[in-house]
C-alpha cells in the first residue's frame, strides 16, 4: 500500500481529534497525565505542521529562524576566512616582535570563532 504526503496529513488529523476527544476524560480519572497529555498532543499538533509545511506557525517560524541564522553564521565564517588571509598577507614581512605578536593573536581569535561558529553551524543542521 502506497500511502501519501495527503493521507499522512489525514491519519495525523484524525489522530489530533481523537485526542483531544479522549484525553480530558483520560485525565479526569487519573488514568493520563494532564501534562503528558499537552506534550504529546502539541507533539502531534507540530507534526501536522511540518507535513502541511506551514511556516508561519511556531514550528514553521522557528525553522525559518534557523535557516536565517544559519545562513549568517556562514556569511560571518566567510569574513573570519577573508580576514585570516588578510593577517597573513598584510604582515607577513613583519619582523617587528609587537606587530607578528599581535598578527599571532589575531589569527587565534579569528581562528577559534571560526570554530565555534562551525560547531554552531553544525548543531543547527541537526
Amino acid at each position: 500500500m502506497k500511502v501519501t504526503l495527503q493521507d499522512a496529513i489525514k491519519e495525523v488529523r484524525r489522530e489530533i481529534q481523537v485526542r483531544k476527544r479522549l484525553y480530558p476524560g483520560w485525565i479526569s480519572s487519573g488514568k493520563l497525565n494532564k501534562a503528558v497529555a499537552e506534550c504529546q498532543l502539541a507533539r502531534m499538533e507540530f507534526a501536522l505542521e511540518m507535513l502541511e509545511g506551514k511556516k508561519n506557525t511556531p514550528a514553521g517560524k522557528k525553522h525559518n529562524l534557523n535557516g536565517q541564522i544559519g545562513n549568517l553564521i556562514g556569511q560571518k565564517l566567510q569574513e573570519l576566512g577573508q580576514f585570516r588571509i588578510n593577517l597573513q598577507q598584510n604582515h607577513s614581512n613583519c619582523q617587528e616582535e609587537p606587530a607578528r605578536a599581535y598578527r599571532q593573536m589575531s589569527l587565534e581569535v579569528v581562528e577559534s570563532c571560526q570554530e565555534v561558529l562551525q560547531q554552531a553551524l553544525e548543531k543547527l543542521k541537526s
